[in-house]
């Protein structure tokens, strides 16, 4: 037998200083029931009242007993705290992607409308006495169906100028939408002989 100094693996064992450490036999188990792991130690000199099973037993040896402390798992109210939030992730999470669809798809709509807007106004440049005329109605055809337009013009301070105000209208579900849009066209008078 030797005796360990403190501040070796005497003290990380548990052992007090002067305590006999036996050389083969390191650690026991089942000494202080399930899941206590110790040291034997040898008492020294009738210290039997420091241990926990009260000094000596065959021997003269004793168990150093260090509670180990077991690993827990979940309980029931953390899964279904942890359920209950990842639900409300996932329908969060799915309610944005809805509503950036319906964005998406509104914003398409729109530059739908701006494109048969200019499409239009090319259409009143290249016959500019549909300018004159005032207020029209009218469709964009089976290529856009659902579409329409409303247009009015009125004079500007400057001769032969119009300001052409026209509104493209369309239907999407139950909603009906609308955009306005407005430029100005110069009409080209003839020169009088």
């Amino acid at each position: 037998m030797r005796t360990l100094r403190a501040g070796g693996p005497l003290r990380r064992a548990g052992c007090r200083p002067g305590d006999a450490l036996s050389r083969g036999r390191k650690r026991r188990r089942g000494d202080g029931g399930p899941g206590v792991r110790g040291r034997l130690c040898r008492p020294d000199r009738g210290d039997s009242h420091h241990w926990p099973h009260g000094g000596a037993r065959a021997g003269g040896w004793a168990v150093r007993v260090r509670r180990v402390r077991r690993r827990r798992g979940f309980t029931l109210i953390e899964m279904i705290v942890a359920t209950v939030l990842l639900a409300l992730g996932v329908v969060a999470a799915l309610g944005g992607i809805a509503s950036s669809t319906r964005a998406t798809s509104i914003a398409g709509e729109y530059t739908t409308a701006a494109l048969l807007a200019q499409q239009r106004f090319a259409e009143l440049q290249m016959q500019p006495d549909e300018v004159a005329a005032g207020q029209q109605q009218g469709e964009f055809g089976d290529l856009h169906p659902g579409y329409t337009w409303s247009q009015s013009s009125e004079p500007t301070g400057i001769e032969g100028v119009y300001r052409v105000s026209l509104v493209v209208e369309w239907q999407t579900g139950q909603a009906v939408r609308s955009a306005r849009f407005a430029t100005c066209i110069r009409v080209q008078t003839e020169a009088p002989q």
